[in-house]
């Protein structure tokens, strides 16, 4: 992460951080847990 051109107000472990939330959220919107009982 030491490498990537971050602005200087942003360090690397905040980057990462924030990918990863961003990732979670994304991944919780597209995979919706259901039963299969429940399924249309």
């Amino acid at each position: 992460m030491l490498y990537l051109p971050l602005p200087l107000w942003c360090p690397p472990d905040a980057f990462v951080n924030a990918a990863v939330v961003i990732g979670l959220w994304m991944s919780c919107l597209l995979f919706i847990a259901q039963d299969p009982e429940d399924l249309y």
